[in-house]
């Protein structure tokens, strides 16, 4: 992965890390920058270790994250504006900079928001085991067996 440029950030909760992918304006960065401080402060934590990668483009960030995820054996990539994993066991949030350079700030500041509430969530691959407690089958409601409920 080409990363151009990496920031570090200390925060009560831990340590974020902003990495630029190509070419991103710097007020674009600066204004991620502090929508990730504003919704961490508002949920009132945040996880220990936090990844952002803000890609210059959607072909950008599509080629590095089908790269991983062949390399890592992933199956399924998210392809959204803002968008979440935890691939490498701690939580990373990607961002289109092409696709979200010209939306307005609330709805950035949402789709972010929907993303760092996954990131402390489930922001590790442990929140991705499930377990199916011994089920020997699916339990059938009475919808499914063609009755209306009511």
């Amino acid at each position: 992965m080409d990363v151009n440029s990496v920031l570090k950030l200390g925060f009560p909760w831990g340590v974020l890390y902003v990495n630029v992918v190509g070419s991103v304006e710097e007020w674009f960065i600066d204004l991620f920058v502090d929508l990730v401080k504003e919704v961490y402060s508002v949920l009132g934590s945040g996880p220990e270790l936090l990844e952002i990668y803000i890609y210059e483009s959607n072909e950008t960030k599509r080629r590095v994250l089908v790269s991983e995820a062949q390399r890592l054996g992933i199956s399924v990539i998210g392809d959204f504006p803002v968008s979440h994993d935890a691939w490498m066991s701690w939580p990373r949030i990607h961002v289109d900079y092409s696709a979200c350079r010209s939306l307005r700030i609330e709805y950035l500041r949402a789709l972010l928001y929907h993303e760092a509430v996954h990131s402390t969530l489930h922001g590790s691959l442990a929140s991705y085991i499930v377990s199916t407690g011994g089920f020997k089958r699916t339990p059938r409601s009475r919808s499914a067996r063609g009755c209306v409920p009511g």
